[in-house]
């Protein structure tokens, strides 16, 4: 974070010369979205179901000119993961087919640099996501949703990069709509999840640490909110509303 501040600070210097201006936005995302686990992967019984996540928020974007900006996004978001599984009757020698899902919610917090050029944007930086509530089935032992907050850390650092172009608006306003992903970079089960060796509840033979993956599509409103203008007698910058 101290590495974000200061080219945050460079930028400032840089670009100070510029006129500068402040936009707000709302943002709506959706796609898909995957737990990266090695042991669940090269489980036989274990298949990985097609599933989908979602979230929404707001932005605060400064931007130094028409290229360079840098936003503080604020996102309310579920991450989804569904699994099909196997499991042989000792008795029977059947192997039924078992629904075993999971969710969690997330607050995210991301301080992004976004380029803007021609129409089309780029952002990359960090995210921190804190897991409020999650929730879990596994058919095999309880079919309704259970509280499964305690299988998760508190929170964790993911990388963030997106992209996409701008779709409609005004000179003021803005609608864009892109492609973002985000890779957790910290093992988000808990000590207390690793001991019942979730997510699949087997006992494997290693450990393996789980990455949430996410690449949803989204949509951005942005409106142009007031500029940074310098006055002419001095060096002081003040504030003007659009």
């Amino acid at each position: 974070m101290r590495k974000t501040l200061t080219l945050i600070l460079v930028f400032s210097a840089y670009f100070t010369k510029c006129q500068s201006w402040i936009d707000i936005g709302l943002k709506a995302a959706w796609g898909p979205n995957i737990l990266i686990n090695q042991n669940v992967f090269n489980d036989k019984r274990f298949n990985n179901v097609f599933s989908f996540g979602y979230g929404f928020g707001a932005k605060l974007g400064w931007n130094f000119n028409d290229f360079h900006e840098i936003t503080f996004d604020f996102m309310y978001s579920r991450f989804t993961q569904n699994f099909r599984y196997n499991v042989k009757d000792t008795i029977t020698n059947a192997e039924p087919e078992y629904k075993k899902s999971f969710y969690y919610n997330s607050l995210d917090f991301a301080l992004l640099y976004r380029h803007n050029s021609d129409g089309r944007y780029m952002e990359i930086g960090p995210q921190y996501s804190i897991i409020h509530s999650a929730g879990g089935i596994n058919d095999i032992t309880n079919p309704n949703e259970t509280n499964i907050k305690e299988n998760f850390i508190s929170g964790y650092t993911s990388i963030l990069f997106g992209f996409g172009s701008y779709f409609m608006g005004t000179e003021n306003f803005g609608l864009t709509i892109g492609a973002r992903f985000t890779y957790g970079l910290n093992d988000i089960i808990s000590k207390q999840g690793r001991t019942t060796h979730y997510p699949g509840n087997q006992p494997w033979e290693a450990y393996k640490q789980s990455h949430p993956l996410t690449a949803v599509l989204i949509m951005e409103m942005n409106f142009d909110f007031a500029y940074l203008a310098k006055a002419k007698c001095s060096n002081k910058r003040k504030l003007i509303l659009f």
